[in-house]
């Protein structure tokens, strides 16, 4: 069983004014190029019902305000996947609270992208675009397609490392290797897009507090990083994946893998087996980071030593700091909290 969070889960919530603006949480993410329809609606059928009953209200991208889940919000993802559009980006939220509180530590989100999963033809027609716009000094970046699940802290699954990692496996979107990079892991939920004066400058500041004192803590990035896990590489000719960080899982696709190959890295030579479990599902890999999560700091330091070793292999992977730039003083901790491992 995982370890008992509730005696400092007060360190890594913030309550303003009544409202809950950061929870802790279990945190599980995938990140795409392109949308693999049945695959997300396979993560969505599978998250909704591992969350039954925890989940009350709604938002898209077309609404100003979260509403009660109802009988067309149960067909908001599958209606989606009949009928995307490639030019709009789509937005599907699902929580477990209404307006009054920011945040619950259940949550579901889809950020779709709806281009499929790119054929050789068009990657080789993308790089060679990329390699032209990077002689003429262009911004490249790649919009990705996200699906995230947040779980409480008292979950099922959350409490059992095992049943946690065999529930991660079973996606179809891991089994049959159709996304770049993933994530599970001990987090926080926050409200990225809030705008009220009173509640963000408070939930910034105490993000950065909990990110940069608990270095194992999974977040919500930025869109700002996940644009950038693709990366133009001139020694390489080529465009390269990156991650921005690793977590107690860390899922690689088959790109990544393809990459580590090609610098000779053999992760089952190089990952010390004694600390560090690897996993091939399907077409997917699956590091696992000690035998449970941990958000480090006070709570599991020999933990984040795993995770650091995991980063060490993967460094050709990680995303360099020059690579994304933060322009905004809200998130200048954030390479703190990235390169600490």
């Amino acid at each position: 069983m995982i370890s008992d969070f509730s005696h400092y889960a007060s360190e890594l919530e913030l309550i303003v004014e009544d409202s809950k603006a950061i929870v802790p949480c279990m945190s599980f993410n995938l990140y795409m190029d392109g949308t693999d329809k049945d695959g997300v609606l396979n993560f969505y059928d599978r998250t909704r019902q591992a969350l039954s009953g925890f989940l009350t209200h709604y938002l898209t991208d077309s609404m100003a305000r979260r509403a009660k889940i109802n009988l067309r919000s149960e067909n908001l993802v599958p209606n989606l996947m009949r009928k995307l559009s490639a030019s709009k980006i789509h937005y599907i939220a699902f929580s477990g609270c209404g307006e009054r509180d920011s945040v619950s530590e259940a949550s579901i989100e889809f950020s779709i992208f709806g281009w499929p999963p790119p054929s050789d033809q068009m990657l080789a027609q993308r790089r060679a675009n990329w390699r032209v716009l990077h002689q003429r000094g262009g911004d490249l970046f790649l919009p990705m397609t996200k699906v995230r699940v947040t779980l409480p802290l008292d979950h099922s699954l959350s409490r059992d490392p095992d049943t946690l990692l065999e529930w991660v496996s079973g996606f179809s979107l891991v089994k049959d290797g159709n996304f770049l990079f993933g994530s599970c892991g001990l987090g926080v939920n926050y409200d990225e897009y809030t705008g009220s004066s009173i509640v963000r400058p408070l939930m910034m500041q105490k993000l950065a507090d909990i990110c940069t004192k608990y270095q194992g803590t999974e977040w919500s990035l930025p869109a700002e990083f996940e644009r950038r896990l693709f990366q133009w590489s001139p020694e390489e000719d080529d465009i390269i994946p990156q991650i921005p960080r690793v977590s107690w899982l860390t899922l690689l696709g088959p790109e990544c893998q393809k990459f580590l190959r090609k610098k000779d890295i053999t992760l089952e030579d190089r990952l010390d087996k004694s600390r560090v479990k690897l996993y091939s599902i399907g077409a997917s890999f699956i590091l696992r980071a000690g035998r449970e999560p941990a958000y480090g700091g006070a709570f599991g330091n020999d933990v984040i030593s795993c995770y650091r070793h995991i980063a060490e292999v993967l460094m050709p992977l990680q995303m360099p700091p020059d690579v994304h730039p933060v322009a905004d003083r809200e998130y200048s901790w954030m390479r703190r909290w990235q390169y600490f491992l």
